[in-house]
């Protein structure tokens, strides 16, 4: 039985964690009322060559990735 609720917390938790990400980062954009799966799938699940240096981390995409341009400015709006 609590295996069960943490299962339910979590999920509470991950959803509205995206309604916050629908709200601050993606309002006025072709995702805005996108559902969950289609941004845990196209915002999350992407192949990235990370290099972790002293002072910062760097996050290498593919020049192929048809979403950059949408996973900057959404990086960008977090992180204002």
């Amino acid at each position: 039985m609590a295996s069960n609720q943490l299962r339910l917390s979590f999920s509470a938790l991950a959803y509205a964690l995206v309604e916050a990400l629908r709200g601050l980062a993606l309002q006025g954009t072709e995702w805005a009322q996108a559902q969950v799966d289609t941004l845990r799938l196209r915002l999350s699940k992407i192949g990235t060559l990370v290099r972790v240096r002293v002072r910062r981390v760097l996050l290498s995409m593919s020049s192929a990735y048809p979403w950059k341009h949408l996973f900057t400015h959404v990086f960008r709006m977090l992180r204002c």
